[in-house]
């Protein structure tokens, strides 16, 4: 089952420090941003189970928009805006729930344990493989030439912080979440 559509992504505390304290900038306002997510579900055939190992993958950016406040060399202060995204393919493996079955439709709930692996670790800030889970309820609904469009609402969260290191005393560990809908389909 292909699917796609997008995410609010945030993190739970602030403010998180993205960048080097050499660089002298404070964020004062981090707000959730919307991404991309993407992928790749099987459902493995089991008859007549109502519980079904499902695996994966995916593409699913975390992200936000900081602004604050920078130190310049003539120790004044300007302000800063920057919009940051990290990027992550996810491994995923769990189970499938089927709650409901109708002759048309079928809804299922769907808990996936994520191995998430980062695109870009440049500066060794985010860790290279994070965990995460994420719980997905899916409407599967049957169209008339035998396909299936799928309707996928989606919580997904960490489980470890992120970052491998602060850069600043104040700042948080990176715990993201994001939740979104994705529509898909399948034959």
């Amino acid at each position: 089952m292909f699917n796609a559509g997008v995410g609010q992504s945030s993190f739970y505390s602030r403010p998180f420090y993205s960048f080097p304290i050499e660089r002298e900038l404070y964020p004062t306002k981090q707000i959730p941003r919307l991404l991309a997510d993407v992928n790749i579900l099987y459902i493995f055939k089991a008859p007549n189970l109502v519980l079904k190992p499902v695996a994966g993958v995916g593409y699913s950016p975390q992200g936000y928009k900081e602004s604050g406040r920078g130190l310049a060399t003539n120790d004044t202060f300007y302000p800063y805006r920057t919009i940051l995204k990290y990027n992550y393919i996810n491994l995923f493996g769990g189970v499938s729930y089927r709650l409901a079955l109708f002759p048309m439709w079928k809804i299922r709930i769907v808990q996936t344990l994520n191995l998430m692996g980062s695109l870009e670790n440049e500066n060794r800030l985010l860790k290279k493989i994070a965990p995460a889970t994420r719980t997905s309820m899916i409407v599967d609904i049957l169209l008339k030439n035998n396909s299936n469009l799928v309707l996928i609402p989606f919580f997904q969260t960490s489980i470890l912080p992120f970052n491998t290191k602060k850069y600043s005393p104040v700042s948080t560990n990176y715990y993201p979440f994001s939740y979104g809908i994705n529509i898909g389909s399948y034959f």
